[in-house]
């Protein structure tokens, strides 16, 4: 009798090795086919290189690659392939601004949609918080605030360091700066970003400059009334362009896109 029960534990031991050997064999191989469609996905973003013309350079953007890694570490916890659930690592461009910095930045990406407008008048100002456009502001040694919804650019010659101390104490150091004859070689001494408006708009030609404006266009608005700039912002408006702080118009991220 002892030697039955032996043999049937022998027996249903045996069942359950082969049980959980072909239920881990399934397993593996599901692992495996995952990790191969992950592989097989091909939809690789090029990157687009930065374009330089002489002392001027137009920002590139950053391509896109599958991050099989993580990709296979999200999908494995629900057990099948969806895109919806693939990683990305961003590639750099070849020719790329980070590699330029003493280079001025004239335009962004036509590729981005999006215009940037900065302004040093305070009503504009308020106007563009109450209404929830993201303007870029020209920022002062004695108009020094904190709003979220602004982007602070360091203008300043002589209170440079001091304007530079107070961004970087509130997080809102955006590292470009408007460059003039006067503040260049600050700027450039510092690491900044150099950008040059494409345009400068004011009440006398705004007409003629309103027709010209296009994607990646960066603006500088001079003695604008309130009228006019509401104009200027409808226009932009009704022409699908996206209006966008500086710092995500010359981003190369492709998160920016």
């Amino acid at each position: 009798m002892k030697n039955i029960f032996k043999y049937i534990g022998i027996f249903s031991l045996m069942i359950f090795s082969f049980y959980y050997a072909n239920n881990v064999a399934t397993f593996m191989q599901s692992k495996t086919d995952l990790m191969k469609q992950i592989k097989d996905y091909n939809k690789e973003v090029k990157s687009v290189d930065a374009v330089i013309q002489d002392d001027y350079i137009i920002p590139g953007i950053n391509g896109l690659i599958v991050n099989t890694k993580d990709s296979y570490s999200n999908m494995i916890k629900v057990g099948y392939f969806d895109e919806e659930y693939l990683s990305f690592d961003e590639i750099a461009p070849l020719i790329s601004l980070q590699d330029n910095l003493d280079k001025i930045i004239k335009k962004g990406n036509s590729l981005k949609k999006s215009i940037s407008i900065i302004i040093d008048n305070k009503s504009l100002l308020k106007y563009c918080i109450k209404n929830n456009i993201k303007a870029n502001y020209l920022v002062n040694v004695n108009d020094l605030f904190d709003d979220q919804n602004v982007l602070l650019l360091n203008n300043e010659v002589k209170d440079f360091y001091r304007v530079e101390k107070y961004l970087n104490k509130k997080n809102a150091n955006s590292n470009i700066c408007v460059i003039n004859s006067n503040n260049r070689k600050i700027c450039e001494s510092n690491g900044k970003y150099l950008v040059e408006p494409t345009y400068f708009i004011n009440n006398s030609n705004m007409s003629s400059i309103i027709t010209e404006i296009d994607s990646g266009d960066i603006i500088k608005i001079d003695n604008l009334s309130m009228t006019n700039f509401i104009i200027l912002i409808n226009k932009i408006k009704y022409r699908n362009l996206n209006i966008s702080y500086l710092n995500d118009l010359i981003s190369e991220n492709y998160s920016s896109l």
